[in-house]
């Protein structure tokens, strides 16, 4: 996330939103999305972009529903957005995730 930050407008008990501009770009935004509450919740996209939701279960942590898991030398995975089109995505109970629109 960029250091310019944005009003995210209103939010919900327990749904926090933040906008900011891409890191290393004024050419788009990024927006964090934290889901405290135990239930989805739905939220409006506004333009096609990438998301990046991340959730927990028991035993794995979880990016766009595939478990992360270190490769077989010990390395992070490569990180991949989804793509997403505008309209709306649920975001899972106690989840966080990162949206990302170019201009």
């Amino acid at each position: 996330m960029g250091t310019e930050v944005f009003d995210a407008g209103s939010q919900r008990t327990g749904v926090y939103l933040f906008v900011h501009s891409l890191k290393g770009s004024d050419e788009g935004w990024s927006v964090l999305l934290i889901n405290t509450t135990p239930k989805p919740v739905t939220v409006g996209i506004p333009a096609t972009g990438r998301q990046y939701i991340l959730t927990l279960d028991s035993y794995n942590i979880k990016l766009n529903g595939y478990v992360l898991k270190m490769t077989e030398k010990e390395q992070l995975p490569m990180i991949a957005g989804m793509h997403m089109e505008k309209g709306a995505i649920e975001l899972p109970g106690r989840s966080a995730g990162f949206l990302t629109f170019s201009r």
